[in-house]
């Protein structure tokens, strides 16, 4: 199984790869809500295959002229840094293997929106019903972020 992690600064999406690499779940929680991620790995998880790999994506600083926010933007790369060390640790306080991934290794340059649209044409029909949307607008990019790196990590998703 793979956990595929992408941290940000409100909130981090979260998808549950199975060993067939198939999406078995994906899920977004707000930053801070620790319980919501603990009892949807624990619901999602089953309980006959507990090994679990994660990867979590590192944030990664673009220069100035290309990054949005400006340097706002780059003070909001520690808070997500923060988040990525918490969860890589809390993987591996609980005996998971776990691989950090710069964004630039697994959809390369390729535009935010054209990405989406990329890990949703790879889901199936009973996959894509496995995800859960966040309710807030402007969330569901840690989600869909989430749910491409498990792609990639399984090789369901190509650069």
């Amino acid at each position: 199984m793979i956990l595929a992690i992408d941290p940000g600064a409100n909130g981090h999406g979260a998808a549950l790869i199975g060993r067939d690499g198939a999406l078995l779940s994906a899920a977004y929680w707000e930053a801070g809500d620790d319980d919501i991620y603990r009892s949807w790995v624990i619901a999602t998880q089953p309980a006959d295959d507990p090994a679990l790999d994660a990867v979590v994506e590192l944030p990664q600083a673009y220069a100035l002229p290309l990054s949005k926010g400006g340097v706002a933007g780059h003070n909001d790369l520690i808070d997500v840094a923060f988040a990525a060390g918490w969860i890589a640790r809390a993987g591996g306080a609980h005996r998971h293997r776990v691989t950090l991934v710069r964004p630039a290794a697994w959809k390369g340059q390729v535009p935010k929106e054209v990405m989406v649209c990329r890990v949703v044409d790879r889901l199936s029909e009973d996959e894509h019903a496995r995800v859960r949307l966040p309710t807030r607008r402007g969330l569901a990019h840690n989600l869909w972020d989430a749910v491409g790196i498990g792609l990639w990590k399984v090789g369901r998703l190509g650069r």
